[in-house]
């Protein structure tokens, strides 16, 4: 019987720890050594993250760690169109968790600068994400048990178009039938460009949705399969 290890590609890892803490200080680390690496090569490095209460532990992680913040763009995978006193926003997340002591110096670009998903201008967000370092230099993602990551939802019916690798565009409005507001989400080109790519996921429930993705050969394949396919680094605890 196939293992989740002997099934992923070649090229792809996946690093088990037995506790959060754990976890977020070796994810906190490989991300940290990874920027010093890219400001090394130039005068700036991006970093992608992404929401949900998964990552909080490893953003305050990160964010207590010695690096020149100042020259570090960060914006996140995916956003929801909601106001910001909705209390849904991921930005609001990233601030309290990660934009912190030395590292609110960072240069934090937002996917909805608006306060309301009315105001949204998928071209003025395009414009803002034109500003940061490019390619990026490290996106970390999560998963849900559906396969989505970022806001590719496998219920999008603008799925195809985000994940088409021939659209330029840096970002994308998707409107899964599954989720109560529609979200801006980067596309799959735009975070295929990562220098570096971890996927982030904690559980059993997440661990076992990921076998069915490598073992079970889910049909059609959710949008983390072109991902993990193309070449990532998984981290996982229970």
């Amino acid at each position: 019987m196939k293992t989740i290890e002997s099934a992923l590609p070649t090229g792809v890892s996946l690093q088990r720890f037995d506790s959060a803490f754990k976890l977020a200080e070796a994810l906190a680390a490989r991300v940290e050594g990874r920027l010093k690496v890219a400001l090394t090569m130039g005068d700036r490095a991006s970093l992608v993250v992404s929401g949900g209460s998964t990552p909080k532990l490893f953003l305050q992680t990160l964010g207590r760690r010695p690096l020149d913040w100042p020259r570090i763009d960060i914006t996140l995978a995916d956003e929801r169109l909601a106001p910001t006193s909705s209390g849904l926003r991921n930005d609001a997340m990233i601030s309290a968790n990660l934009l912190q002591g030395a590292a609110a110096a960072a240069r934090f670009v937002p996917l909805v600068a608006s306060e309301a998903a009315e105001g949204f201008d998928r071209g003025e967000c395009s414009q803002r994400l034109a500003a940061i370092h490019w390619p990026l230099d490290v996106v970390v993602l999560g998963m849900g048990l559906d396969g989505h990551c970022a806001s590719l939802f496998p219920d999008a019916p603008e799925l195809a178009d985000a994940m088409d690798l021939s659209n330029p565009a840096s970002c994308w409005v998707t409107r899964p039938l599954s989720q109560s507001a529609p979200r801006v989400t980067l596309t799959r080109s735009a975070l295929s460009s990562a220098g570096l790519t971890l996927l982030h996921i904690q559980g059993e429930n997440k661990l076992r949705a990921l076998e069915s993705i490598v073992v079970g050969a889910q049909q059609p394949p959710p949008p983390i399969a072109a991902f993990i396919n193309a070449g990532l680094e998984i981290v996982w605890c229970p």
